[in-house]
């Protein structure tokens, strides 16, 4: 006696165990990625828009400790979105931003302009 749930059984809107609010548990899951991916949008833009003259080390020293911390950023984002209420939860297109971040990043120093 008791409550069972059957694959046979009526229409159940949830069909992979998570409740019917999936939703709001995506908004509320998606601010910790939001702001971890955040800083490393940030950083990203101001990478691409360096312009750094031929002779200017310095800056191109600054703009590798940026990429690395973009890649730094979008790395924790990454490990956070593999925990497993995130892989139940949230869509996969939330690991094309931080692959997309790094990948801009890394580009971005390793092309010389």
């Amino acid at each position: 006696m008791g409550f069972r749930s059957d694959s046979t059984s009526g229409g159940d809107d949830a069909t992979d165990g998570l409740p019917g609010d999936r939703g709001c548990l995506q908004w509320v899951l998606g601010v910790p990625l939001g702001l971890a991916y955040l800083p490393a949008a940030y950083l990203c833009v101001l990478l691409l828009r360096a312009d750094p003259g031929p002779d200017d080390v310095r800056l191109r020293d600054d703009m590798e400790v940026q990429a690395y911390a973009v890649m730094g950023f979008a790395f924790a984002g990454l490990l956070l979105s593999t925990l497993p209420v995130y892989l139940r939860t949230v869509s996969r297109w939330w690991y094309a931003v931080p692959v997309v971040l790094g990948s801009a990043a890394w580009l971005r120093t390793a092309v010389p302009l």
